[in-house]
């Protein structure tokens, strides 16, 4: 999250921490609000991170889920 002339540079833990709530989401929020009105940047390497740590999250969650289903079946 570096200042840069015009803009903010967001990096991916501000992202997933914004998008998937979770504990960095209140400083990340903070951090967001605190800023001036200016352009907010990201880069290609940061929407590759955001799928990639997203889908892991979602293959951990669906995974748990399938065990906790399987559990409650016998």
């Amino acid at each position: 999250m570096k200042p840069s002339p015009g803009g903010f540079y967001l990096d991916t833990c501000l992202l997933i921490s914004l998008f998937h709530n979770d504990s960095g989401y209140a400083a990340a929020e903070a951090w967001l609000v605190a800023r001036p009105t200016a352009e907010l940047w990201i880069s290609h390497w940061v929407l590759l991170e955001f799928a990639s740590a997203t889908a892991l999250r979602a293959a951990a969650a669906s995974s748990r889920w399938r065990g906790w289903r399987g559990c409650r079946q016998r």
